[in-house]
């Protein structure tokens, strides 16, 4: 706080408060921490200028444009390559967005405009098999007709005691026949379970995003229950991750998930996030779950948002959204075992020591005392997070190796998001109840007097309040927030309460 009791009572002996005297309005005791500005100009030019352009028709808060644009870009250069931050840390550029925000804010329509181009190359991916469709599903009817006359053969067979060993094979041979469904790309997914998610992820088309106002794939899962919250958030962490994982099912085929790629541009109400992290009791963060998400919480735009005209061509979101159809182009096939088999992107000299840097410093952050210290696991994955979207930028430039102007441009976004959510994160999860300024402004309230002796909080207050160097610490928080100030009486120091507080106007 940089203010020190003893130096306030020396200020009340020299000049003593008067009663009667003017105060200052009161403040809240539990007010959010105000946002920083979105980083925008960290953004390369190409991006920036379609996000600018976004903003300036639909006039909503500047995260909630970029966190659009950036799930399209992790979208369409996950599946082009892995990024290799070390000799042996290598992994996914993908990126898990996730914006809180009222509803009304316009994200739906912004994800619109972002993600209106992919939709249609889906859409014509799917077009452009569907004869090789219409024949699967024919030679699909003709092998399942064999397979159930196999069936009922073996059946009559059984009834007689007649050997059934040559049906037998002939049905094991005709399961190796079974024709399998042209692959097309199903790339945006509203909300489903995970594991429905990581089915289509492996038997349909290995690169996708979850892109939904609702977030349901994620915050609907608390009806559910702890254990499938997490059954559910360790699907999602490895997703995040890129590493293997095994799906067992009791009533279907069980297999193993493999070499897909997983982005998620999600939006949600505050109250909703609140619901879920009560109902996971701690595990949404203790997984690191909460961690590798970028998270914006933006101040509400709504009031200012006066009509405008669409710009005339959108010039920079068609160059942007141009050249991540061309990114989406250059997304390779799965091999035979559908899995992504992608090549690996390096950082340059120079690009390594820029992350190398900010590494330690988001480290450093995180010791006691430090800026990140309370919340620590909220900077966990930071430096893999910056690390990604500088591949993507790389990825975007048409670059070979990613560069110290990548890395400062990523790093500037993510420590921006790193904030964000330790912010929402302290609001959310912080009980006024446990505050002490707050139980001791609660005290003083309920004594009903304009004049407290300091030495009766000693003696009477809230325990925890007993000890005297807590107390002086607390006393100051309160008189920066103009609830309280001090006066003299002799020896005897006085907490005098802001009359505005006593008259039932209380501001907590």
């Amino acid at each position: 706080m940089g203010v020190d009791f003893n130096d306030i009572a020396l200020g009340i002996l020299k000049n003593p408060s008067k009663p009667g005297t003017d105060w200052p309005e009161p403040e809240p005791l539990t007010k959010p921490t105000d946002p920083l500005p979105y980083p925008i100009k960290a953004l390369p030019d190409e991006i920036r200028a379609a996000v600018s352009e976004v903003l300036d028709f639909a006039q909503c808060p500047q995260s909630l444009a970029a966190c659009s644009a950036l799930s399209v870009l992790s979208l369409a250069g996950q599946g082009i390559a892995n990024v290799r931050r070390d000799e042996r840390l290598s992994g996914p550029v993908s990126l898990y967005l996730l914006a809180i925000s009222e509803s009304g804010e316009r994200k739906t329509t912004v994800d619109g405009f972002f993600f209106e181009s992919l939709r249609e190359w889906e859409k014509e991916k799917e077009i452009e098999v569907e004869p090789s469709i219409k024949e699967f599903k024919a030679d699909h009817d003709v092998w399942e007709a064999e397979r159930s006359g196999i069936l009922a053969q073996i059946k009559e067979y059984s009834k007689t005691g007649k050997d059934t060993g040559a049906l037998k094979a002939k049905l094991a041979a005709l399961q190796q026949q079974e024709p399998e469904s042209p692959r097309y790309p199903q790339i945006i997914y509203g909300d489903s379970t995970p594991e429905a998610l990581a089915w289509s992820l492996t038997h349909r088309w290995p690169s996708g995003a979850v892109i939904s106002s609702e977030a349901g794939i994620v915050f609907g899962g608390h009806a559910n229950g702890k254990d499938s919250i997490v059954r559910n958030l360790s699907l999602l962490n490895q997703l995040w991750d890129g590493i293997s994982l095994r799906i067992d099912r009791r009533t279907s085929e069980s297999y193993t998930v493999r070499g897909v790629r997983l982005s998620m541009g999600l939006a949600t109400q505050r109250e909703t996030i609140q619901v879920f992290y009560e109902a996971s009791r701690g595990l949404a963060r203790g997984s690191g779950f909460s961690a590798r998400f970028l998270v914006a919480w933006p101040e509400s735009t709504q009031g200012t948002r006066f009509y405008k005209s669409a710009p005339h061509g959108w010039p920079h979101l068609t160059r942007y959204r141009n050249r991540l159809i061309e990114l989406l182009e250059k997304t390779p096939f799965s091999n035979g075992d559908d899995e992504l088999v992608l090549p690996t992107l390096d950082l340059s000299p120079e690009g390594r020591g820029a992350w190398i840097n900010i590494y330690n410093e988001i480290e450093r952050s995180l010791g006691p005392g430090k800026e990140m210290a309370e919340a620590r696991d909220v900077a966990s994955k930071a430096a893999d997070n910056i690390v990604r979207l500088a591949a993507l930028f790389t990825l975007y430039d048409g670059q070979n190796e990613i560069t110290a102007d990548s890395i400062d441009r990523a790093s500037r976004i993510v420590v921006w998001h790193m904030h964000e959510a330790k912010r929402f994160f302290s609001e959310i999860q912080t009980n006024p109840d446990d505050l002490l300024d707050v139980k001791l402004d609660r005290w003083l309230l309920d004594q009903k007097k304009t004049r407290i002796p300091k030495s009766e909080i000693l003696t009477h207050g809230p325990s925890p309040l007993r000890k005297k160097e807590i107390l002086d610490a607390t006393l100051i928080e309160l008189i920066e927030a103009g609830r309280i100030r001090l006066a003299k009486d002799g020896k005897k120091t006085l907490i005098e309460v802001n009359p505005v507080l006593l008259e039932g106007e209380d501001k907590r």
